[in-house]
């Protein structure tokens, strides 16, 4: 199971019916094993998404929606405290760090 179907787990059908446990013992569970809520870390999961498709082709502007933010000044915050960086920054530097290993 790969980021982008662990993701929709938690939002489709909660991943403590997915694992059979109660909802409580789920989460108590699931922040010791990862010390973040399940929030917390569905919002990393996408965020680490929206990282690997800035270093591929894909356009800063429509990473935020690729990834599930609707807001995009919501997903600049969230990119920039996780990454400490603005995604569009972080763009830039990748652009130029792939042109640099390539000789352009």
């Amino acid at each position: 199971m790969d980021a982008c179907e662990l993701s929709k787990v938690f939002q489709s059908r909660g991943a403590d019916r997915y694992a059979e446990y109660k909802p409580r013992v789920f989460h108590r569970h699931f922040k010791t094993i990862s010390q973040l809520t399940q929030v917390q870390f569905q919002e990393r999961v996408r965020l680490q998404e929206a990282w690997r498709l800035l270093f591929s082709e894909q356009d800063v502007a429509s990473v935020d929606y690729l990834v599930g933010y609707e807001s995009p000044s919501q997903f600049s915050r969230d990119y920039h405290k996780l990454f400490g960086a603005p995604s569009d920054r972080d763009k830039a530097m990748m652009r130029s760090s792939l042109a640099i290993e390539s000789g352009v």
